[in-house]
């Protein structure tokens, strides 16, 4: 892209380098102005503004090229075509410091000392990939040490420079905007095609989610850190685990650190006689339980003893499935490996192991298959979420009562 943009403004700095998000492939534009103003000044409106027309030039530009059938020879898109949600496109100041010792060794960049040293231009909150959320960090250099480099004009010795500010750029940026904002990592679940979902729930996820990775099957979500934000934030988390993995995922990170492999779909036919285990794992004990028993692929029923009486409740040695939900909307169903379940008592018991009951004398545990998602569709849980009996104690159901014909 050329710096002299189409209104007759020329940016000073202009390049294409890592995304902030992906690691790894994906790029974004990088906008710069190094203009070094008065020393010790605090920037100008003036300048500000004109530092975000830079950006709104690039995105304008950028979208031009895709609309057009073309690609421009970078391979940046901005804007993402299934969320409509934008790249982060960083953006900064460079301004003059004069070392106090005139030292023209040292470079001296430094985030700037100024007051007001991060600026920030929305038009909707808690949207940071909206095309209209512009950012803008503020940078101190050693003026004496430009000059020099820029004298000896040393071709190698100027880009080692160039690269060693970059890399540092992308990284306190990084850093700047995990203070702002929870960044997550999102892969639909079995069943759910994850690109209808987000264009069902448009108006709730629009500026909130991206895909930046290479694998456009996993999305980013980003979430404002404000006060008043956390409530509305933690009610979107919860009602997109319902259909996504969502898990932290700091900029840069692999999110394939964090989130679950898609597992293999291996279609059942659903028995009039095939019971499921039907337990209760409520807030953040849901996500907690799934986590641990995927992990250790193990789940414990406490049993009741009567005296010296053994009391087990008739067909849970029979039960075949695994259906954990959290009295509502949310719920993962499993298959147990066919092995039958076994007696444990509590001094045997693994301390990693999800249990109905803690501190029981004896489990009955079964082993599940972790490996395999078992595929009825979407099921109805109606039959326990919509039934006053159903209790925080494991209940026997046929299998049958939740899939939808």
């Amino acid at each position: 892209m050329d710096k002299k943009q189409e209104d007759g403004k020329v940016v000073d700095h202009l390049f294409t380098a890592q995304s902030l998000i992906d690691n790894e492939d994906k790029q974004t534009y990088y906008i710069g102005d190094s203009k070094y103003y008065k020393m010790g000044h605090e920037l100008g409106s003036e300048s500000i503004y004109k530092q975000y027309t830079y950006a709104r030039n690039v995105i304008q530009w950028n979208l031009d090229i895709f609309l057009d059938n073309k690609e421009p020879e970078s391979g940046v898109r901005l804007r993402d075509d299934i969320t409509e949600g934008y790249n982060i496109i960083p953006n900064f100041f460079v301004s003059a410091m004069m070392n106090e010792k005139f030292d023209y060794a040292d470079d001296g960049i430094v985030q700037t000392h100024r007051e007001n040293k991060r600026h920030k231009k929305t038009h909707y909150e808690n949207r940071l990939f909206d095309r209209d959320t512009l950012l803008l960090f503020h940078y101190d250099v050693n003026f004496l040490y430009v000059l020099s480099l820029y004298a000896r004009d040393d071709r190698s010795q100027k880009n080692k420079w160039k690269q060693k500010v970059r890399r540092m750029f992308r990284k306190e940026i990084q850093e700047w905007l995990q203070q702002d904002y929870s960044f997550y990592a999102m892969r639909a679940k079995v069943h759910i095609n994850g690109e209808e979902y987000i264009k069902q729930h448009f108006k709730e996820l629009i500026g909130k989610v991206y895909t930046p990775y290479t694998d456009e099957t996993v999305y980013s979500l980003a979430l404002d850190r404000k006060p008043e934000n956390i409530e509305t934030n933690q009610e979107l988390i919860e009602m997109l685990r319902t259909a996504f993995y969502v898990e932290e995922c700091r900029l840069g990170q692999d999110p394939n650190e964090v989130l679950p492999d898609v597992q293999p779909i291996v279609e059942y036919k659903a028995d009039n006689t095939d019971l499921a285990l039907c337990i209760v794992k409520e807030g953040v004990n849901f996500d907690n339980a799934i986590s641990t028993l995927k992990r250790t692929g193990t789940v414990g029923v406490a049993l009741q003893m009567n005296g010296a009486t053994l009391t087990l409740v008739e067909g849970f040695t029979k039960a075949r499935y695994l259906l954990i939900h959290n009295k509502s909307n949310r719920y993962e169903l499993f298959i147990f490996d066919g092995t039958g379940p076994t007696l444990v008592p509590k001094s045997k018991m693994q301390d990693d192991v999800i249990t109905t009951k803690k501190d029981a004398d004896l489990y009955l545990t079964y082993k599940v298959k972790t490996d395999v998602a078992v595929d009825f569709g979407e099921l109805n849980l109606l039959p326990i979420t919509r039934n006053p009996k159903t209790s925080y104690h494991p209940q026997l159901i046929p299998i049958k009562s939740f899939v939808t014909e």
